[in-house]
């Protein structure tokens, strides 16, 4: 169920491209240019190393977890009063962490990379302001990533974002503004 106040984009990069694509499109949400992080496992680690190029990262996990094995009480959490959003990562395949319901971040927009469990379960759209997904994991050819994003977090972009990852861009040219990534039969 996507609520009608979203768009459905296919973006190229897959899902690592959206570790520069959702800073690039949310970093200037607020003034501080900061985001919350919360690093569960080496995907989200990679989402904030990648993140951290164009804002500042507020990892809400300080220490920092030694192994990611479990997911520490929200009440633990050091999160930012001016953050722009709160990102994590709803299943940590490598690790095996995964969220069983979405974290509770108030009024920050959240912002989840659901890429290995899209399709295999119910996700609350209306809880997040922000889902990707990279297809080549449950939906289909590789390199295309599905991103569904509430309508007031699209024409945020810095303006040095590049255009095929631009929200609005894509939300404007019905996710056609680069030939998008297909199969190709031989």
């Amino acid at each position: 169920n996507i609520p009608s106040n979203y768009q459905v984009l296919f973006i190229q990069g897959g899902g690592t491209g959206q570790f520069a694509g959702v800073p690039l499109n949310l970093k200037n949400l607020t003034k501080s240019e900061t985001a919350d992080y919360l690093v569960t496992g080496s995907w989200s680690a990679k989402a904030a190393k990648e993140a951290d190029k164009y804002l500042h990262i507020n990892k809400v996990l300080n220490p920092p977890l030694k192994k990611y094995t479990c997911i520490p009480e929200q009440s633990t959490w050091h999160t930012s009063d001016e953050a722009a959003y709160f990102y994590y990562c709803s299943n940590e395949t490598i690790e095996g962490v995964e969220f069983r319901h979405p974290p509770d971040t108030k009024n920050v927009p959240l912002v989840a990379d659901i890429s290995s469990n899209a399709l295999s379960a119910p996700v609350a759209v209306n809880k997040h302001a922000l889902l990707f997904a990279g297809s080549q994991k449950n939906l289909g050819t590789s390199g295309v990533t599905v991103v569904i994003v509430r309508d007031d977090l699209i024409g945020h972009a810095d303006r040095n974002c590049p255009s095929v990852l631009d929200y609005k861009t894509m939300h404007q040219s019905n996710s056609t503004y680069n030939t998008p990534p297909v199969f190709c039969p031989i």
